[in-house]
């Protein structure tokens, strides 16, 4: 009988919030977090260490304020996102940092609508992503 205490048993309209938890969706290159691989952590090293190179030299060349405006600006682009259901695409930001010239191994794989674990989706509302996202509930 003790055994039974500490099993729960959900009520039918008690349904999870996310379906399978190891089905999850590896994150594209570029995205916040830990690098799911090597040759990402390289990329987004690159990355980095280019922004900085091209900050210096703006620096250098053009004066002190040249990299701290394009800071605020890419700040400003990476903040912009859609509604809850929308993809944000970053257009701006893409174009700002000129990686929209290019075709990436991101670009054509591993995208978010083809996850088999939507953000918004099964028991998931515009609403409740809205909530959770301002820390309303």
């Amino acid at each position: 009988m003790e055994a039974m205490t500490g099993l729960k048993l959900a009520m039918p309209h008690e349904r999870p919030n996310r379906g399978l938890e190891e089905e999850r969706c590896q994150a594209p290159v570029g995205n916040i977090g830990q690098p799911d691989h090597p040759v990402q952590k390289i990329q987004l090293q690159s990355m980095r260490d280019r922004l900085k190179m091209e900050d210096r030299l703006d620096g250098i060349v053009l004066g002190s304020h040249v990299p701290m405006r394009n800071r605020i600006e890419r700040n400003i682009l990476a903040q912009y996102q859609r509604l809850p259901g929308l993809p944000s695409s970053f257009v701006g930001l893409e174009s700002h940092l000129d990686i929209d010239e290019t075709i990436e191994f991101e670009d054509y794989l591993n995208r978010k609508e083809t996850c088999p674990m939507p953000e918004v989706g099964f028991n998931h509302t515009m609403h409740d992503v809205l909530e959770k996202k301002l820390e309303m509930k």
